[in-house]
Formats: structure tokens, sequence, C-alpha cells
């Protein structure tokens, strides 16, 4: 079982990674409880009728009830204090469309005993919907276990530039230094030493760049060695096209491989949370396949924001895919969990929180602040 924990030390509050011991912890006491509390507040003040569905997310007790507990929540809150008419409405339209009344039970697919590629197949035929908005047909998602290669030029040009810089890691840094290859997208991508033409973000990149050198290389003082390979908008089927053509050649075998991925799948084509977590774990199937006994550790989809397109529902969707992601780590050898989402989001009197004014410069991309944040947590007592 590679849970996350409970495991602190006495003078410190922050996530551990000690993969050698089979403990991630990325689950903060003080925090958390500081978390919960404002959520428990915002729910007993009615503050938006909604929110107080949310436990659907992350409790099991929730999803066995059924359509019962949920009737139950609408009757205890309707007694609590009266609502108007339109809202009642609004509940109970959400409900029915959901199957909630009636006994349907619409949760997401278990994924978290699946052992290979076969058993993720035969899951495909049950996906409840393919998109985020319930339907399947609003999207463009593809079929979550087929390698997909990115298009146009200059994908292409980006993707040889990962071939070659894990080429060179491989040669350079020696097998036992090999400690962290990073796979993801953006986020990753903005710690590579790729050239940007925008000025503003070129001057950003070159500092998160010169932190993730300083933590992440020996040579440059750092106390491990790491590379990152990532492309902008990629998805995880992106990924697992990548590992498959060149950008995991035979010399390049890193004690970890560590995965940030999911969050363009919801955003940007729209896919639901079950096809989702779908990708990633055929993802982390082909990096056992390619490197068995590889400690990989999956890093929680980040909260994001913003108004367009599918935005407003991808950090609820993410949510559940970050569900999906710790109990599949729970239940397998060598993989982790590894999650800070609570440290990048802020309450501010909103009815759901935002993320972190003082660590986004946008809804979706951490500024410099913010990675040298996520670098410090992925490099804090790290065992290796």
């Amino acid at each position: 079982m590679n849970s996350l924990g409970p495991t602190y030390d006495d003078d410190d509050d922050v996530g551990i990674v000690d993969v050698e011991n089979k403990c991630l912890v990325a689950s903060y006491d003080s925090e958390e409880k500081k978390l919960n509390d404002r959520l428990k507040g915002k729910r007993a003040k009615g503050k938006g009728i909604l929110d107080s569905m949310d436990d659907d997310i992350v409790s099991d007790s929730a999803k066995e009830g059924g359509g019962h507990n949920y009737f139950q929540a609408i009757l205890t809150l309707c007694r609590s204090r009266p609502y108007t008419v339109g809202m009642t409405l609004i509940v109970a339209l959400v409900f029915i469309c959901g199957g909630k009344l009636f006994g349907k039970n619409d949760s997401d697919l278990d994924f978290s005993h699946v052992d290979n590629i076969q058993e993720l197949e035969l899951s495909l035929g049950k996906i409840h919907h393919w998109c985020i908005n319930g339907d399947d047909s609003s999207c463009s998602c593809e079929d979550p276990l087929v390698p997909q290669s990115g298009s146009g030029r200059e994908w292409h040009e980006k993707f040889n530039l990962n071939k070659h810089d894990a080429e060179d890691f491989a040669e350079q840094v020696s097998p036992g230094n090999q400690d962290m290859v990073i796979l993801g997208d953006d986020v990753v991508a903005m710690m590579n030493a790729q050239i940007t033409k925008d000025t503003t973000q070129k001057l950003k990149k070159q500092k998160i760049i010169r932190k993730f050198k300083s933590t992440f290389s020996r040579d440059d003082g750092g106390s491990m060695d790491a590379v990152p390979l990532g492309i902008e908008g990629d998805r995880a089927t992106n990924v697992l096209w990548r590992i498959r053509n060149g950008e995991l050649p035979d010399e390049l075998r890193p004690k970890i491989f560590w995965v940030m991925i999911g969050l363009r799948d919801i955003r940007t084509t729209g896919c639901s949370s079950e096809v989702t977590s779908m990708s990633i774990i055929r993802l982390v199937e082909e990096i056992q396949i390619k490197r068995p006994g590889s400690k990989i550790v999956l890093n929680g989809i980040m909260p994001s924001a913003g108004k367009n397109g599918f935005a407003p529902q991808a950090w609820h969707t993410s949510m559940k895919v970050n569900v999906q992601l710790r109990k599949f780590s729970e239940n397998h050898d060598n993989v982790f969990y590894f999650d800070l989402s609570k440290f990048f989001l802020e309450f501010n009197g909103k009815k759901a929180p935002t993320v972190s004014s003082e660590l986004y410069d946008s809804d979706e991309m951490l500024n410099p602040a913010g990675f040298e944040f996520l670098y410090e947590r992925k490099r804090k007592k790290r065992s290796v």
C-alpha cells in the first residue's frame, strides 16, 4: 500500500518524498485542518448549495450512500435555511439529470485495482460519459489508451529537443545519479531550457530554469540530478507517444519518474474525469513495462481557474481525477501520489477558492515563486 502517510517531522509541515521507504507525504496536518474548517464554515453558512455536495468527490462513504444520502442532504439544508424556489428547482434539475434521485449510480468507474492494459481496455465500454459536460459529443477526446503524436512542426521540434535533452542527461549523468525524470505538459515545459519567443515569458522562464538547475543539478549546486521533459499543451496520450518514440532512451533509467499531466486533457479537449484518469493510468502502465520496478510519482493535477471554454468545470473534474490517482497509488507497489493543491488555493470570501495570486500569474500557470515552492517541496527531505 502506498498511502499518503501520515508521517511528519516535528520541525516540518511540508510534503516529504521518501520513495525508498515507500513513504510519500503530501498531507499537511495544520494546513489541511484549516482548509477543512474553512470549507465546513462555508457549508454551515449555506454559501452555495452545490458546494455542500463536494464530499462526493473525496468521500467513499458519500458515494456508497447513493441517491438517498443526497436527498437527505437537501432536506436538511431546506430545514436549516429556506431557499428560494428558483434555487430549489436548479438543485432538483441537477440531481435529476445526474440520476441521483432515482437511485442511478453515475459515480466514476474505479480504476484503483487495474493492473494491466487489458483491464483498462475492458473499462472503455463502461465509461459513463467522455466529455466534461456529461455527454459524449461536446469534447474532442480520443481513445485514452492509444498513443497520440502532437501536430505541427513546432510540436515535433520540441519533441526532438526533448529527445536530445533525455539523451544528454543519460550520457552525462552516471546511472547512480539519475535521480528523476519529470514528464508532463506546460508546467514541466517551463522547467526546461527550450527557448520561447515571447519576451516577458522568456524572462520569467529564465528565473524558473535557474532555480530548477540550482535545485535539480549537482553541477549547479543542487542535491540531486533531474531532467524535465515537457511540451506545452500535451495530453497524457501525447506523453505516452513521446516515451514510445525516443524520449526514453535505453540509457535513461532514473530512480523516479515524476508525472505531471492531465490538465490539458480536461481544459483543452474537455475530457471527463474517467477518460482523463484512464489516460494517465495507461501512461503509468507503459512506464512500468519499459522500466519494470521503477518508482513513479503521480503529481495531482494542480488547481486552475477561468471562465472560458471548459475552464469553469476544470478544477472540479481535476479533483475527481486526483482521487482516482491517489486510490490507484495506494493499491500499486512503486506508485506514489503527491499533491500540493491546498497550498495553491486561496479563500477570499467567494463561494469557491481561487488560485493563489502569490503563486500563479494566470488561471493555470505558476509564476517563478510558485515554481520555487514546487521545487522545494519536491526536493524536501527526499530519499533516493
